[in-house]
């Protein structure tokens, strides 16, 4: 029992370093996509690079019909994420961390039979 330990808190370990954090769900089918957040310079200039950065958040995927919560997710530090769902409609949310900003809009994705959509998740810092 003492060696099973060890191996159960490093395999929790290893799952917990990938750059792109999964939901659990069908092996086949879902979202992939990236969580972003912007924008980051006080004025944007032209011919001077803004570009939005990567953003570490909470996903929460919602039924569009119900508003029922189907899956949750959390992006990675390079805003990588990857959502296992079935078939279907769905609504994805991101949840921000404060009361005000930043904030997401939702966004809505189709996913098909044995297929990753697509998506990001933008969230606005409210600069301007």
């Amino acid at each position: 029992m003492k060696t099973l330990v060890p191996l159960v808190l490093i395999a929790v370990l290893a799952l917990g370093c990938g750059a792109e954090r999964e939901a659990a769900g069908p092996a086949d089918s879902g979202v992939r996509g990236v969580v972003i957040l912007g924008p980051s310079c006080p004025v944007v200039q032209e011919n001077v690079p803004c570009p939005d950065e990567p953003f570490e958040a909470e996903i929460q995927v919602v039924a569009p019909g119900s508003r029922e919560v189907v899956a949750t997710a959390r992006s990675g530090k390079d805003g990588r994420f990857v959502i296992r769902l079935g078939p279907g409609r769905y609504v994805l949310e991101g949840i921000s961390p404060g009361e005000a900003f930043p904030f997401a809009k939702p966004v809505d994705v189709t996913v098909r039979p044995h297929a990753f959509t697509s998506a990001t998740v933008a969230f606005d810092t409210g600069i301007r």
